[in-house]
């Protein structure tokens, strides 16, 4: 009948497992719990060159919105370059 402790006393028992000497040697080998055969191998999808070739759809609109953002922005810059640069000849 096996014995059920509770989580602290399980711990003691392990420790006192560890830590307690053994005298007594097993002299008949070990018995195998299953009969050897063929080694399993899981097979799992190969990835060219180690990474995901798919991007997340978040990380595309991510991309997007920065890229789309920025050409945004320069187009602003320049024309504020541009209406400047116009006043100053129209003052010369």
């Amino acid at each position: 009948m096996t014995a059920v402790y509770t989580l602290p006393t399980a711990l003691l028992v392990a420790a006192a497992d560890i830590t307690a000497p053994t005298t007594v040697q097993s002299t008949t080998p070990p018995t195998p719990s299953t009969t050897p055969g063929a080694p399993f191998y899981e097979q799992v999808p190969i990835r060219i060159h180690g990474h995901d070739t798919s991007w997340p759809p978040v990380l595309v609109a991510s991309v997007l919105v920065v890229v789309l953002g920025g050409l945004f922005l320069a187009l602003v810059f320049l024309r504020n370059v541009r209406a400047a640069l116009r006043a100053e000849r129209r003052n010369d």
